[in-house]
């Protein structure tokens, strides 16, 4: 199969399993008697993007992360299983994901040197070889001229230093010794104590993403009343329903992550 027609083949799949979460979700919406209108409202969603998420229009809808929130949502306020449809999600974004993956092409090697470089330089080294031969023997010839001047040198008689008479060497004066310097400790370099403990728990399940200051996925997945989780100051958590995620700092009182509308990342800070 071509690269183009493989391309093709996935668009489709993908599309296909978007569009098979969007009918489902506008199926049960209209059994429920509702509008589009009174689900977003009742949800506090976006129209557009409710609109997008039933006809299946991945280009009109945002991040994957808020995608799977939206959808585990709806599905829950019109009393369906939202597995099934986050199964199809993560298929469909997994080959999205695929696909802008692009394969790098081999770099081509680098071509072989011909003999005849070598050659050349070779003889190109010759000439250089045999200038250093000249100025290496008149190196010696100095040094042997050198060698001679010193010797005639020792040869010749030393004169007798005269003698100094009555000449007191002055000796210094004792030092006094001096106290030590007393260092202070610098403020700046007392290592920080410890931050407190964070912990995350939920009133009820509920889907949550949480990924540290690289960006790299932590935990994903449905976090019931029963499994907390320990987090570090600076991470950040995406709740599909951030009014019943609950943080912990130290020994504080578990506050909310944030009402039912403020759906978006959220950044843990050590303080209260």
């Amino acid at each position: 199969m071509s690269s183009d027609a493989s391309l093709t083949t996935e668009g489709n799949e993908i599309a296909s399993r978007f569009g098979s979460v969007g009918s489902q979700l506008r199926l049960a919406r209209e059994v429920a008697g509702l509008t589009a209108a009174q689900l977003a409202d009742s949800l506090h969603l976006g129209h557009e993007q409710l609109d997008a998420l039933e006809r299946g229009e991945r280009e009109r809808l945002p991040e994957p992360v808020f995608i799977k929130a939206m959808t585990r949502r709806i599905a829950v306020r019109l009393r369906m299983d939202p597995d099934p449809l986050l199964d199809e999600l993560t298929i469909a974004l997994a080959a999205e994901q695929a696909g802008r993956s692009q394969p790098k092409r081999a770099a081509n090697p680098s071509p072989a040197v011909s003999n005849n470089t070598s050659s050349n330089a070779q003889s190109e080294s010759r000439p250089s070889a045999m200038r250093w031969k000249s100025v290496a023997t008149l190196a010696l010839l100095a040094g042997v001229g050198v060698g001679t001047a010193l010797v005639f040198a020792k040869q010749q008689p030393m004169p007798t230093p005269e003698v100094a008479v009555n000449t007191a060497i002055p000796q210094p004066a004792p030092e006094t010794p001096q106290p030590a310097a007393i260092t202070e400790p610098d403020p700046s370099l007392t290592p920080p104590s410890a931050a407190p403990s964070v912990t995350v728990t939920s009133q009820e399940p509920s889907w949550l993403e949480i990924r540290n200051p690289n960006g790299e996925t932590l935990y994903e997945g449905t976090l019931d009343d029963e499994t907390p989780l320990a987090v570090n100051p600076g991470d950040e958590i995406y709740a599909g329903r951030p009014d019943l995620v609950l943080i912990s700092n130290g020994n504080n009182r578990p506050r909310p992550l944030g009402d039912i509308s403020d759906i978006r990342w959220h950044k843990i800070t050590p303080g209260p």
